[in-house]
């Protein structure tokens, strides 16, 4: 994907669909004797469209746009397209759909050998498995394997997950890459070699999922550092050990501001807190401002 997502404003720019377009050119300049899917917003018709360009031999030769806009914050800044785009590599003969097209279009008929669905899909509580039955069953009933591939990372308030992955036309799972990290993996779709589908706490992935968030909000942004009131509580300890997790403790510095509401056990408890993980503390009492 070329501009990741969401653009929101961004795409009310010809500046920047331009660009966009321009770097999807110096991306095909590089594809020699091979297919790229890339997704990328594009200017048609006055208007932008989310499009997942298809490359051969240096070559943009089609685009699959987006046809099933429903999303309200989509509906600001993207226009319907055409859907699902049909080509050939080698013998294989592959359907390209965007998103919620999968659902919705199904122009990939019996035309089809093999889907290749790429989405933005954003991370929620329970998410990652409802996918995995989404498209387990769409392979079976369908008869066709299924590539989807996942958008990842933290975009302001948006974690997407990734977990992408690959079913047989028998809707087996052959194939799944990682959630909250980026990964590689090449698949041949047409295998029998069965994997299990990962089975992680729904609990363990909101916190994978916030850590992701942390990170990518501070790396995409320029902030070095952290800096966090640590009172001795619960609160302040899990966003101390989440930071410390996600940046490294290195990157995190701790205030601990006691008054005279504050037990000596709740700043100790702080302080060895702080030193434990390895962090930079200061110790700044705030009873004097309290009482000027």
């Amino acid at each position: 994907a070329v501009s990741g997502t969401p653009c929101c404003d961004l795409l009310n720019f010809a500046s920047f669909l331009e660009a966009c377009e321009d770097a999807l050119t110096d991306i095909a300049s590089h594809c020699d004797g091979i297919t790229a899917i890339v997704g990328v917003p594009l200017q048609h018709e006055g208007a932008a469209i989310s499009a997942a360009a298809v490359i051969q031999d240096r070559q943009v030769i089609k685009y699959a746009g987006k046809r099933t806009v429903t999303s309200r914050d989509e509906m600001w800044y993207i226009s319907p397209y055409m859907g699902c785009e049909h080509l050939k590599v080698g013998d294989t003969k592959v359907g390209v759909l965007l998103s919620y097209d999968i659902k919705h279009d199904c122009k990939y008929g019996d035309y089809a050998d093999l889907v290749i669905a790429i989405n933005s899909g954003p991370y929620e509580r329970g998410m990652i498995a409802r996918r995995y039955d989404f498209y387990k069953e769409f392979a079976y009933t369908k008869g066709k394997p299924v590539v989807f591939v996942n958008h990842l990372g933290g975009q302001t308030g948006i974690v997407y997950d990734g977990s992408s992955g690959v079913y047989n036309r028998e809707g087996k799972a052959i194939a799944f890459l990682k959630s909250f990290e980026e990964d590689f993996r090449i698949v041949e779709t047409d295998s029998t070699d069965v994997v299990e589908t990962p089975m992680r706490s729904k609990t363990r992935n909101v916190y994978e999922a916030i850590k992701l968030g942390i990170r990518d909000f501070f790396d995409k942004t320029g902030f070095s550092k952290a800096c966090i009131g640590l009172s001795g509580g619960i609160d302040s300890a899990v966003v101390l050990a989440m930071a410390v997790e996600a940046l490294g403790a290195e990157r995190v510095r701790v205030l601990l501001m006691p008054s005279q509401y504050s037990s000596a056990h709740s700043v100790g408890d702080a302080v060895e807190m702080a030193e434990g993980l390895g962090v930079e503390y200061d110790v700044i009492p705030i009873s004097p401002a309290f009482e000027t």
